[in-house]
Formats: C-alpha cells, sequence, structure tokens
C-alpha cells in the first residue's frame, strides 16, 4: 500500500526517500537604487538615533559640582580651577540649602568646611577661595604686625592721659578666617543690588575684634583684612564696599593687599614664554577703605589709600608706611562713647613701615618656595624610619552612608544581645536556676521522663 508523502512546506526542501536536505540559506537582499533624495527621512532618523545613543551626560547640578568640589578639597585631591586660586558660580539659595544638608550628613567634612573653607556667597554668586600657603603665611605676620602696634598704640595713649581709651584699645584683639553672616540693609533708592534682608556670607582672611562688655551691640568686628593673590583690583574694591556698606558701618575699615600671584608648578612654562633672562612681576599694593557720612548722614565707603606699592616690580620695598587709626579699631557704640576724644581717636595711628610688609612677604614666599635640601648627615640623623601598623584608607575613610549603615548593624547587635539575655533570665527564673544555667532545664526534662517511667503522678 503506497501512500503520497506531504508537500514539503518550502521550495528550498526536498523530500528524497528518508533523508532530507538542511534547509537552504536565505536569499540574499536585492541591491536597492534609489535616486536623490530617497530615503533621507530614514538616514536622518538613524543619524538621530546614533546621536541620542552617543550624546554626552548632562553636567551636574550647580549643588552637585560645588560639593564634588569640596569633597575634593578636603580629600587633597586635585582641583583644576585651584590654579587661580579661585572658584566662582553662579548658585541659588535653593542649591545653597542643598550643598548645606550634604555637608551636614558628613560631621568631618562639616567639621573642616566651618574650620578651614573661605568663601563668599551673597544669594547669587558663589566665590570660593583656595589661598597658597603665602598667603596664609603673610597674614600670620600682618596680623602679628597689628598685634605689636596695638601694644605700643595704647601705651602711647596710656601716656596721653588716656587712660580709659587706651583699656579698650588693649582689648582689641586679633582673630582668624571666620565666617561673617551680614544682614543688606535698604539702601538709597538706585543703588540696591540685592534683597532687602537677604544675608550675606563672607570669610574675610582676619579679623580685629574689641572685647568690651560696653559694646553690646557689636557682632561683626570693626576692622577686617583681606589679603587677594588673584581678585582684580576692581573686585577687591567692590568686597570692601560690601563689607562696610552693607554692615550699616558696623565694620568701620577693611585693609586690602594685593599680591600678584605665581603659580610654583608653572616656573618653567613662564621661563620659556618670558625668557630666561625676564623677571617674575613682584608687584604687591595695599589698599584702605573707610565707612564715611557725608552731610546729610548717607553712609558709604571711602577709600582713603587706592592700591598703593609697598614692593616694587623688582622686589624692593617702597617707601611708605600704612596707617590705621583708633577709630578703625572701635566699633560704633564705642566712638560714640569717646566722642569728646575725637582728635585722639583721629591722631593716634598704628604705622607699619612699607619696608616691613615686603620683608614679610619675602619671608613667606622663601620659606614655601624654597626647594628641599638635604642637610649632611649627623648622629642625630636617624638610619632607618618606621610607622606603627595602621588601618588601610579604604577602612578608615567612610561615607556617611557606609557610617550609617555600621551604626544601624551596631545597634541591632545590641538589642539582639539584650534580647538574648533577657530570654535567658526568664528560661533561669522558670527553672529555679542561676542564669546562664542548662542544669535545670535538663534535669526538670529527666524527672518529668523517670516520672512516666515509674508511673508517679
Amino acid at each position: 500500500m503506497s501512500s503520497s508523502s506531504p508537500l514539503p512546506s518550502s521550495p528550498s526542501q526536498t523530500v528524497r526517500g528518508d533523508h532530507i536536505l538542511p534547509p537552504s540559506p536565505p536569499l540574499s537582499p536585492k541591491q536597492l537604487t534609489s535616486s536623490p533624495g530617497e530615503g533621507e527621512d530614514d538616514t536622518d532618523t538613524a543619524t538621530a538615533r546614533t546621536r541620542t545613543r552617543t550624546a554626552s551626560p548632562a553636567p551636574p547640578a550647580p549643588a552637585d559640582r560645588l560639593f564634588d568640589i569640596l569633597h575634593s578639597l578636603y580629600r587633597g585631591q586635585l582641583v583644576p580651577a585651584s590654579e587661580s586660586c579661585l572658584h566662582r558660580q553662579q548658585l541659588a539659595p535653593a542649591e545653597w540649602d542643598l550643598v548645606e544638608a550634604r555637608l551636614k550628613k558628613d560631621h568631618a567634612l562639616d567639621a573642616w568646611f566651618q574650620d578651614k573653607v573661605r568663601f563668599d556667597y551673597d544669594g547669587c554668586d558663589f566665590l570660593l577661595r583656595m589661598p597658597h600657603a603665602i598667603h596664609e603665611q603673610f597674614v600670620e605676620s600682618l596680623k602679628k604686625s597689628i598685634g605689636d602696634g596695638l601694644k605700643r598704640l595704647a601705651e602711647t595713649l596710656r601716656d596721653d592721659g588716656h587712660c580709659e581709651l587706651a583699656d579698650h584699645v588693649g582689648k582689641v584683639y586679633g582673630g582668624g578666617s571666620t565666617t561673617l553672616e551680614i544682614k543688606v540693609p535698604q539702601l538709597a533708592e538706585g543703588t540696591q543690588k540685592r534683597l532687602v534682608g537677604a544675608i550675606m556670607k563672607k570669610s574675610p582672611d582676619a579679623i580685629f575684634h574689641c572685647d568690651s562688655s560696653d559694646d553690646k551691640a557689636s557682632i561683626l568686628p570693626p576692622l577686617v583684612v583681606e589679603v587677594s593673590y588673584s581678585q582684580e583690583p576692581k573686585e577687591l574694591s567692590e568686597l570692601a564696599e560690601d563689607y562696610i556698606v552693607d554692615s550699616n558701618h558696623k565694620i568701620r575699615c577693611v585693609l586690602g593687599l594685593d599680591v600678584t600671584y605665581h603659580d610654583p608648578s608653572k616656573r618653567e612654562q613662564r621661563k620659556k614664554k618670558m625668557g630666561t633672562q625676564a623677571a617674575e612681576d613682584l608687584t604687591a599694593t595695599v589698599s584702605v577703605w573707610r565707612a564715611h557720612l557725608d552731610a546729610e548722614r548717607i553712609g558709604s565707603c571711602r577709600c582713603d589709600m587706592d592700591a598703593v606699592q609697598f614692593r616694587n616690580k623688582d622686589g624692593s620695598a617702597c617707601e611708605g608706611n600704612l596707617e590705621l587709626s583708633v577709630a578703625d579699631l572701635l566699633s560704633p557704640p564705642l566712638l560714640y562713647k569717646f566722642a569728646a576724644d575725637i582728635d585722639a581717636l583721629r591722631s593716634k595711628h598704628i604705622t607699619i613701615p612699607f619696608g616691613h610688609l615686603a620683608e614679610s612677604l619675602q619671608f613667606a614666599e622663601r620659606v614655601i618656595l624654597a626647594p628641599e635640601s638635604s642637610p649632611e648627615p649627623t648622629t642625630l640623623t636617624p638610619i632607618g624610619l618606621r610607622k606603627r601598623k595602621r588601618e588601610s584608607s579604604s577602612e578608615k575613610v567612610l561615607s556617611s552612608d557606609e557610617r550609617a549603615d555600621e551604626a544601624q548593624q551596631k545597634n541591632e547587635d545590641k538589642r539582639q544581645k539584650k534580647d538574648d539575655k533577657a530570654w535567658r533570665a526568664s528560661v533561669a527564673k522558670r527553672s529555679n536556676f542561676p542564669e546562664g544555667s542548662t542544669t535545670g532545664q535538663a534535669g526538670r526534662r529527666r524527672s518529668q521522663r523517670f516520672q512516666q517511667t515509674a508511673g508517679i503522678d
């Protein structure tokens, strides 16, 4: 009996007895020819898809960008913007709130930020200053010079019979960099730049405050010091105006010193560009701004010393003196109290020669930029060096999330131990045996089995 086989499902398959040939490969696509203009939509679509796949990631949000820079500084990593000692960016108040919130989550980072970071923020622009080591050394030297001048000024006032005034001058003390909060006041028509009541935050290089029980209304320091290595003179003058005017003359005087900054790492590049014989510009200037009242009692900022050189281009000292009067050192309530001694307030000064300023700056540059030398070995020179074994940096440096997880795990372990202890105490209480003993529980089970075996009720 013969039966007909079913036809193959495709022409590429041929049935020959019990052998079935493998399927043929698919036909090659035909070459499509298109006239110009045809298929442009498909090409554009493919190009758009390619661009979508290769598009660069979106730039970080302003708050994320600033936080990353702060974290890099904290970890000691290099920041590209640090070559100019400045980082400036626009930052909305809501973004600044996010940065502060993230800082507070990391206690170590927040403590470093409050103690070390110097910045200015006016509700719109954020300026992060990263001073060079020369800057730090020069500021300390300047603070010491002003402090020594305060002692001499107090002695002079006491010798002239102004004993009470001398006592207040003797209580003026210098402070390091701190963050000042200044509330923007209502200004005259046409000069309002910022929202009234907005809080500006500024971190001067040094402040001088008068410690007096009679001065209860003053929170801001009368004298502020700013040493700039990269800011333009215009920016420094605007900064001084913000201090004096926006503080409603509570800040009486701003001392600004501008020093030309040269990145030591780029010294060889400058030599190639300028020539080996060309010398670097070592010009340094000093400026003084003071609070001023006109005839109509409208307060403003007046520049009494405008970018006067105390060091020449070749590094030599200039002739002249920096003078700070008693009125620059006392707060408005104390100035009003000693209004009768106005002549003494204006005529008695702290005097710092320009030569001393130039010498202090040169010393800072020499100490910081001097190449490391290897002195001749002595009996005090160690032959070898050793440190105690420490935990690795990966174990030591934990993120805020990791620390939170670690704290949560410790709390969970404590709770577990507490529950175990309570359970053991309850077992010991029921069996009338000491806590932690298993004798009572085992003995109870044996006595029950004995009673059942013996038939004892």
